[in-house]
């Protein structure tokens, strides 16, 4: 009876050792990462959001989570954008594979918040280097947003000239404001209509750009 127990007890240990080890903590994090993303992609934000803070309970500085929550707060749109401008801190906008896609989120906080000078650089810098910029995991997110940003974020500071110079490489897409020139009245026509005041049609213009191209 003994040498059975004995033998039995043997054999508990050589199985217990045998068992796999679990996932390493990069394991779990790059598992975590993808399932993020494909929830972001998918659209489920509160979703992706979780997960992204499950990276960051294993490692409180992965910048691909940061930047990743970031956006998940922006997109949720349930008044979580100082959370969201917070996560898009220096150790995200700093880094070389992920700080446009940070300046591009920021750029859509600072304008929700009315910081309008902040929000026209941020869009300055995104599309400085690159202005063909695509958000890779929204790609309904581009370029063209940015521009509107810049269009709006001026036209509040009364900026008329330079909003309309955002506004100039919007109109080659077939819009009512094609044929508009800022130094010819005559063209300053919408609906029929010809307006007297710049800043009035300009007014026109960014809106008809918001509804067409801003996502958020």
């Amino acid at each position: 009876m003994k040498r059975s127990l004995y033998l039995l007890t043997i054999l508990a240990l050589l199985l217990g050792g045998c068992k796999k080890p679990g996932p390493t903590a990069a394991q779990r994090i790059a598992s975590f990462l993808e399932s993020a993303w494909v929830s972001f992609e998918a659209s489920l934000y509160p979703a992706a959001m979780q997960d992204f803070r499950d990276v960051l309970a294993l490692d409180e500085e992965n910048v691909e989570a940061k930047l990743g929550a970031g956006w998940s707060l922006v997109m949720i749109d349930d008044g979580g954008l100082d959370s969201a401008a917070a996560l898009l801190d220096s150790t995200v906008t700093t880094d070389v594979d992920w700080q446009q896609d940070a300046w591009a989120a920021l750029a859509t906080i600072r304008l929700s918040q009315q910081a309008y000078v902040s929000a026209d650089s941020l869009a300055e810098l995104t599309l400085a280097q690159d202005p063909s910029y695509v958000f890779l995991h929204e790609p309904t997110i581009d370029w063209h947003d940015l521009l509107v940003y810049q269009a709006q974020a001026r036209f509040a500071q009364a900026l008329y000239d330079s909003a309309w110079v955002a506004v100039v490489p919007l109109l080659s897409g077939g819009s009512p404001f094609d044929n508009m020139l800022r130094n010819d009245p005559a063209t300053w026509t919408s609906g029929g209509v010809t307006y007297t005041y710049f800043p009035e049609i300009l007014a026109l213009a960014i809106s008809y750009f918001s509804e067409l191209y801003r996502k958020i």
